[in-house]
């Protein structure tokens, strides 16, 4: 935790790309000092049909989810970050916006999955 899922579209065919924005915004995410590098996880994709109305040649929305817990300035310095982050990007057209959820235990579970050894033999 935290996760950052990054929805971009990119109608000009600009060099915006996954790798580009969601490096971006692990940079951002880093250097907020919120999170330990580790804990990071970005998530980027490019939609094959999307339409919206702007004056903006592309778009970029992130969602951000995280545990509660942090302040309203925490928060804020991170939003800020992750502005200066994308804004740095070499696109000249761009609509950006950010969303912020926070999540409990009570609506968040994880658990890492490893792969049960089955014997051969049990098969024959």
């Amino acid at each position: 935790m935290p996760h950052f899922i990054v929805e971009y579209s990119n109608k000009s065919n600009s060099n915006l790309t996954a790798d580009l924005i969601a490096s971006a915004v692990y940079t951002a995410a880093c250097e907020c000092g919120l999170f330990s590098k580790e804990d990071i996880k970005v998530r980027a994709f490019c939609p094959d049909f999307v339409i919206f109305d702007s004056a903006a040649e592309n778009h970029v929305h992130i969602t951000v989810k995280l545990f509660s817990g942090r302040s309203k300035w925490q928060i804020a310095k991170m939003r800020e970050m992750i502005i200066h982050g994308v804004e740095s990007l070499p696109i000249s057209s761009l609509a950006l916006s950010i969303e912020i959820v926070s999540l409990t235990s009570d609506n968040y579970f994880k658990r890492i999955l490893h792969q049960k050894e089955v014997s051969i033999m049990n098969h024959v």
